[in-house]
């Protein structure tokens, strides 16, 4: 029950009375900007975004039409292209919804930017539980459980229904967090997607 209400609260907007917003750093193109992120999304702290090589893990995945199904995926055997990574939790049905925008996106990026420059990635939370069915119906993306030995969302210091951009070196340029962004939008969806083309033409 305890998992099932935070996962609940997740989807849940901060109280008016709470802080609205943190500001943290995007450096895409090597030029600072502001991201903005709702506190109700905030886990802990988030440091630099430009300067943070992310832990290295392997989970397996569970999405029988990925390309990749039943293999074990790594931030490792990305190095060399782009790496977007979507953490969500299956009780969330917005959280849910996105990622058949991302579907959108991965099949334009595949269109737009040279071959397997730029590949997404949904990350199931701990409270998913192995539910990521909900996350796999008309999509071909890669659908990762996250687990307690691995623990990817805290170790990322992710926040639910953030989006983290990792280069073609294993270090995080953006933190997207769809809450405030949601890809079902064309605005965000088109901005996202120029950020990645931007990381993948450099």
């Amino acid at each position: 029950m305890g998992a099932l209400l935070g996962a609940l609260q997740a989807c849940t907007p901060a109280a008016p009375n709470q802080p609205d917003a943190e500001v943290l750093a995007d450096v895409t193109d090597g030029e600072a900007r502001d991201v903005v992120r709702p506190m109700s999304d905030i886990v802990v702290p988030v440091p630099d975004v430009a300067e943070t090589p992310l832990p290295d893990f392997a989970l397996q995945d569970q999405n029988r039409a990925s390309a990749s199904s039943g293999m074990n995926i790594s931030l490792s055997a990305q190095r060399g292209r782009i790496s977007a990574w979507y953490f969500a939790t299956s009780a969330c049905q917005f959280c849910v919804s996105q990622v058949a925008q991302l579907q959108r996106l991965q099949t334009e990026l595949d269109a737009a930017a040279p071959r397997r420059a730029v590949k997404l990635f949904v990350i199931a939370d701990l409270d998913s539980d192995g539910a990521t069915s909900a996350f796999t119906v008309g999509n071909s993306l890669p659908v990762l459980q996250d687990n307690r030995a691995s623990n990817v969302q805290s170790s990322w210091m992710a926040a639910i229904r953030d989006v983290v951009v990792v280069d073609d070196e294993g270090t995080r340029r953006v933190v997207y967090n769809l809450t405030t962004r949601p890809l079902s939008d064309d605005t965000y969806f088109n901005d996202l997607k120029a950020r990645l083309l931007a990381l993948a033409n450099r």
